[in-house]
């Protein structure tokens, strides 16, 4: 039937598709569809935003705006003025968080990075009345290194 001329015109179904329509056809997408959601969230003061009580990270220079999360089956995504800012693997912990140490502030990694043997050679090199002040607030606290924000 393709291959019958036209009654009104010159050629065929078949000969119109190969001469218009097939040079400009692209290849089909590989994988399948995958069905995702999208809603805009605010990004909290941490720089995480909660989606179905999970709390996953950007940049924290957009902590306190609006951006717009994708979510998929296995994939959290964050976008931001139509800008991709961030991925995350979902998670199904409810109340945990997820965070991308590049989205932290140079501050808060210094915060991970130290520990009470740094904090305490700090303060070696500052003075010895400095080292026996942190020396007695660490030592005053049964989990020493959830207080060290205070020095």
């Amino acid at each position: 039937m393709n291959q019958e001329g036209f009654q009104k015109m010159a050629g065929s179904r078949q000969e119109r598709y190969l001469k218009e329509e097939k040079p400009v056809l692209g290849s089909l997408i590989l994988g399948s569809y995958e069905y995702a959601s999208w809603q805009p969230v605010k990004v909290g003061s941490n720089y995480h935003f909660s989606l179905l009580g999970v709390y996953y990270s950007v940049p924290y220079h957009l902590r306190g705006t609006e951006i717009i999360a994708r979510v998929s089956g296995d994939l959290v995504s964050a976008y931001s003025d139509n800008h991709h800012v961030a991925t995350h693997q979902r998670s199904f912990d409810v109340g945990s968080h997820i965070t991308d140490t590049s989205h932290m502030p140079e501050a808060h990694l210094s915060y991970l990075r130290d520990t009470t043997k740094e904090i305490t050679s700090r303060a070696q090199g500052i003075g010895v009345s400095c080292e026996a002040v942190i020396a007695s607030v660490l030592a005053s606290h049964r989990f020493p290194r959830l207080h060290t924000s205070k020095l």
